[in-house]
């Protein structure tokens, strides 16, 4: 089961596809880019089931009016939620959670199932290293292609996926954590 971070995939696109736009001139560009990273997703031949979740009730298209790269990128979260399930994908619009509190849960839910053989939380965000189990779930940062297990976090933060939340209250996150206790450091 492969659980996509569709808000960050959304933000890397806005940031890293071309732009495009509508003939009336709505900006698409992020959405169509997303489109291409799950349908290349999808085509991985290991590749069975896959979710995506995005931060905040996704929003009807164009709901979100501005110019601001946060703005622009918020107009296009319904229409990329639509192309999503286009493909047959299933999308769990958090509400009042966040996208990682849904990745999450069902990467602990998947994981408890015996029918699945592995969970893969698609993300580059840090946080998730304290979901990692065995070979069992992992984290997969679809942009250099690495996959995290619990081997690798115990190699890069010194303490297992368990203790991660503790270790950046601690020493801090500079990726979207907290800023960490004064006077302390990995």
């Amino acid at each position: 089961v492969h659980l996509v971070d569709g808000t960050f995939e959304l933000f890397r696109c806005f940031h890293g596809a071309p732009r495009a736009r509508t003939a009336s001139g709505r900006e698409v560009g992020a959405a169509r880019g997303l489109l291409a990273t799950i349908t290349s997703l999808l085509h991985e031949p290991d590749v069975t089931h896959v979710a995506v979740a995005f931060d905040s009730v996704v929003p009807p298209p164009g709901a979100a009016k501005g110019s601001s790269p946060d703005q622009l990128i918020a107009a296009q979260t319904g229409l990329a939620a639509d192309a999503v399930r286009a493909l047959g994908v299933p999308v769990w619009p958090s509400g009042r959670y966040q996208a990682d509190e849904l990745l999450a849960t069902g990467a602990a839910r998947f994981a408890a199932d015996p029918d699945v053989d592995q969970v893969v939380i698609c993300s580059t965000d840090n946080d998730f290293n304290q979901c990692v189990r065995g070979a069992r779930i992992v984290v997969l940062d679809r942009i250099r292609r690495l996959v995290t297990d619990e081997t690798m976090v115990r190699e890069r933060y010194g303490v297992g996926p368990e203790q991660v939340p503790a270790l950046f209250a601690l020493a801090g996150e500079r990726s979207d954590g907290p800023p960490g206790a004064p006077g302390w450091g990995p």
